[in-house]
C-alpha cells in the first residue's frame, strides 16, 4: 500500500517536472518548422 502510494508520487512529479520542458520543445518545434516553411 505504501509503496504503491510512493509510486504514485513519483510518478506524478515526474510528470509536473517533465510536463513545462514537454510544452516548451513542442513550442520550439513549432516555431522551427514556421520559419522553415516561410522560407
Amino acid at each position: 500500500m505504501f509503496e504503491a502510494d510512493l509510486l504514485f508520487i513519483h510518478t506524478f512529479c515526474r510528470q509536473v517536472v517533465f510536463f513545462p520542458i514537454k510544452i516548451q520543445t513542442t513550442s520550439t518545434g513549432l516555431n522551427f518548422s514556421f520559419s522553415i516553411l516561410r522560407t
